[in-house]
């Protein structure tokens, strides 16, 4: 019972382990977000997280009604 288990697997058939760090350098380079933007794509960015907000809380309640008229529809 306390015999070794020979395995059908050979050791080739495993994936080679990786290095933990990389051999060769990576070279990142740090751009900076601009300092001030302009008011058109501010006032367009606000607009576009309104409508998104928006259409994120229609489907939201869209949801919770259908839920709603199933369950209506089920337990009358």
């Amino acid at each position: 019972m306390s015999q070794p288990c020979e395995s059908g697997l050979q050791q080739s058939g495993f994936v080679p382990l990786l290095p933990a760090t990389s051999r060769n350098v990576v070279m990142r380079r740090w751009e900076s977000a601009p300092k001030s933007l302009p008011m058109k794509r501010s006032f367009a960015a606000g607009v576009f997280l309104a409508i998104y907000l928006a259409a994120y809380i229609g489907v939201g309640f869209a949801g919770v009604a259908l839920c709603e008229y199933a369950w209506s529809a089920i337990f009358q």
